[in-house]
This record gives structure tokens, C-alpha cells and sequence, in this order.
């Protein structure tokens, strides 16, 4: 429901598609101009290859995966993971005192065609993890 594909038509145009492929004609490309920008500074923390659960991990359901195709047609992809709540995450417990199951600081992602199991932090990547809605005009409240 919050997927989305960006489309390059023009020099500094884009369409977006929602999840079923439909295609938005309204919205701000302001806002996705700077979203691509968001992709410049994306880093991980650490990479993990040798962590004993990545196995565990890449089993479950992803949390998203990213994909870009460049314009010689090589496509990057990272498929992004919750990181289950360990020792070291900071928040235990929700607001109603029950465990908290994942990490709320981090996620695990599997990147560079599938061979590096990366930390990355939710502070760094939060940039590039929008959804469809984000990238429209937001209407000015009524007065």
C-alpha cells in the first residue's frame, strides 16, 4: 500500500507509480528531486557477513526492498530488514511496558548484489524509506 516506482521522463521530470501502477500526475518534483538527493549520503554502519543469524534473517519477510535501475540498465537493489531487539537496542519496551520485538535504531540490509549483510542505522536511512503519499503536494489548512 505505501510502495512506489519513480520514473525518469525528462532531464528533471519524474512520474511516480503507486503500488497497483498507477501513475500520478500531480505531484511535486521538488519533492522527488530531492529524495534522489537523499540516495548521495546513504552509508552503513558495519557490515555483518560473518553474523551467525543473517541466515535466520534473510528468511523472514523484509521489511522493503529497494531497487534502482541506472540509466546503462544495471540495477542496484537493497532489501532492508528488521534487526530483532538484542541486548544492546535501546528501547526495550513500548509505551505500554510490553518487549519490544525489533530494534527501533537499526536494521540489517542485504546490498552489493546480495553478497554483504550490512547494520545500517534507521537515522541514516530514514530518508529513503518514504512511501507513495509523501511525494505530493500537501494541501494548505484552511483558515
Amino acid at each position: 500500500q505505501k510502495s512506489f516506482s519513480l520514473e525518469q521522463v525528462a532531464k528533471d521530470s519524474f512520474v511516480i507509480a503507486n503500488s497497483d501502477g498507477s501513475k500520478a500526475q500531480q505531484t511535486k518534483q521538488s519533492y522527488i528531486q530531492q529524495y534522489l538527493s537523499f540516495y548521495e549520503n546513504i552509508s552503513a554502519e558495519a557490515f555483518e557477513n560473518n553474523n551467525p543469524i543473517r541466515d535466520t534473517i534473510v528468511k523472514e519477510i523484509p521489511y522493503c526492498t529497494i531497487t534502482i535501475t541506472k540509466k546503462d540498465k544495471s540495477v542496484l537493489r537493497a532489501i532492508v530488514y528488521y534487526m530483532p531487539l538484542n541486548g544492546r537496542s535501546k528501547m526495550q519496551f513500548d509505551d505500554n511496558g510490553r518487549k519490544m520485538l525489533y530494534d527501533l535504531d537499526h536494521y540489517y540490509a542485504l546490498v552489493n548484489g546480495d553478497k554483504d549483510f550490512a547494520l545500517v542505522q534507521f537515522y541514516v536511512w530514514s530518508k529513503i524509506l518514504r512511501n507513495y503519499e509523501e511525494f505530493f503536494v500537501k494541501p494548505k489548512p484552511r483558515k
